[in-house]
């Protein structure tokens, strides 16, 4: 049995998707897996920076195409709610960070993550940005970056929310707002069938 994994690459400003199907091995198939006997993966020093870098201008309208085996999604930053945030994701998606990154959380009706250079939810750009606090809300279709426990830093991991999630607009106990930075315009059927 195979399990599709959406992977993408980042293009000229933007985000350019491929796809990639990776097999796996479900327990009772029949088949075994040999269990790796390397060091934990760490991120490669290309995918680390310092601190992103100003590259959005104030007074224009920024998009950026998601294209996957799933689909094409475009996303409008929206950097007059989100100037820090936006800003950063726009930098590493320049920097071609999010290149093999894979959506590696999925949450079928809720969100779909990715972002991260390690592909397992631990990674980052090597630094760590403070949050925008702004009054959006994490309904179906709005995009957020995810965030570390209780802290109000972020990096490069972000998400899509696929459905409405009312619990990512308050603090909780076990983390900070999630507040949204783009919003998907075109394509959001596509969104929801990642993972399928």
């Amino acid at each position: 049995m195979r399990l599709a994994r959406r992977r993408f690459l980042a293009g000229t400003f933007g985000v350019v998707l491929a796809a990639a199907a990776f097999p796996a091995c479900l327990p009772g198939s029949g088949e075994s897996s040999p269990t790796p006997t390397r060091a934990a993966p760490t991120v490669p020093p290309s995918k680390q920076f310092k601190a992103p870098e100003e590259v959005l201008k104030p007074g224009k309208l920024y998009f950026v195409t998601l294209q996957t085996d799933a689909g094409d999604i475009t996303i409008q930053l929206l950097p007059e709610y989100a100037p820090r945030v936006a800003n950063n994701f726009a930098f590493l998606a320049q920097k071609g960070f999010y290149e093999g990154s894979l959506f590696f959380r999925i949450e079928k009706g809720s969100y779909v993550q990715t972002g991260d250079p390690l592909n397992r939810g631990t990674g980052g750009p090597g630094y760590t940005i403070e949050d925008d606090l702004n009054n959006l809300a994490n309904v179906k279709g709005a995009v957020s970056m995810g965030k570390l426990a209780k802290d109000n830093k972020v990096g490069s991991q972000f998400f899509i929310n696929v459905g409405d999630n009312p619990s990512f607009d308050v603090d909780r106990t076990d983390f900070k707002r999630l507040n949204p930075f783009g919003f998907v315009v075109v394509g959001m059927e596509n969104a929801e069938k990642i993972g399928d």
